[in-house]
């Protein structure tokens, strides 16, 4: 299951809206655990390259503004 950290997130959302309440309690649900612990390891692995990434393009931004004064 490859995808980016947007559409893993949408899938758990979507895992857990779409599961089954249980019994007499409506804040708790039934989900695959080991689908979700799947997900979540996904997750794990894209995550610290998408932070990098995004703390480049901050960089970047700081350089060009420290260029422009």
């Amino acid at each position: 299951m490859a995808g980016g950290i947007d559409e893993l997130i949408d899938v758990l959302y979507g895992m857990v809206e779409e599961a089954w309440s249980m019994p007499l309690g409506r804040d708790k649900c039934l989900i695959e655990r080991e689908r979700v612990l799947d997900i979540l390891d996904e997750l794990r692995v894209n995550l610290p390259g998408e932070i990098k990434a995004a703390r480049d393009v901050v960089e970047k931004r700081n350089e060009l503004l420290a260029e422009g004064k």
